[in-house]
This record gives structure tokens, C-alpha cells and sequence, in this order.
């Protein structure tokens, strides 16, 4: 194995799902609110080859929304599985 890139940016406990049909590994990251002191959780999109993010989803804020090494999990409709403490998210695109 070699290291083929490294994102420094995206502070994730999550274990990432590659879709070869999108090119982007999925997972889920976390920031600090400097106003609140809580962290915000987002669903994120990474680039497969260059590990850039491609975008974010703000899932919400505070503790019931980490997820502790579980993975993401595609449903046959393109809806995206989460697993969190709070219980489990799914993310879809608006239609």
C-alpha cells in the first residue's frame, strides 16, 4: 500500500463508503461553533483521487448527532444512511 492523498481538514470518526458510481468517498466530519462551543456534524463528499471536499450537509449540532465508527450506507433510492447516537439519519436530495 502508498498514501495517495491526505486531508487534513476533515476530522471524521466515521468509516468512509467510496461510490464508484459518483467518485466520492462519504463520510461524516465534525467542526467546533467558536459561538457555541458545541460541534456541527455534516455529511461530506470527497473527492476519490485528489481527497478535496466536494460538499457538505449540515446534519445538526451537539452529541446525539456523532456517530462513533459506523458506516455510510447508500439505499437503492440514492438515499443516504447514517447511524448516529441520536438514532439514524437519512439524506436525500431535495425533489
Amino acid at each position: 500500500m502508498r498514501k495517495i492523498w491526505v486531508n487534513d481538514e476533515v476530522a471524521s470518526t466515521y468509516s468512509q463508503r467510496l461510490s464508484t458510481r459518483t467518485g466520492l468517498v462519504y463520510t461524516e466530519s465534525r467542526k467546533l461553533d467558536d459561538k457555541t462551543g458545541e460541534f456541527v456534524y455534516y455529511l461530506t463528499a470527497l473527492a476519490f483521487r485528489t481527497g478535496k471536499t466536494v460538499w457538505e450537509k449540515r446534519l445538526g449540532a451537539g452529541f446525539s448527532f456523532d456517530g462513533f465508527y459506523p458506516g455510510v450506507e447508500f439505499g437503492l433510492d440514492g438515499t443516504v444512511y447514517m447511524v448516529v447516537y441520536g438514532g439514524i439519519i437519512a439524506v436525500r436530495d431535495a425533489r
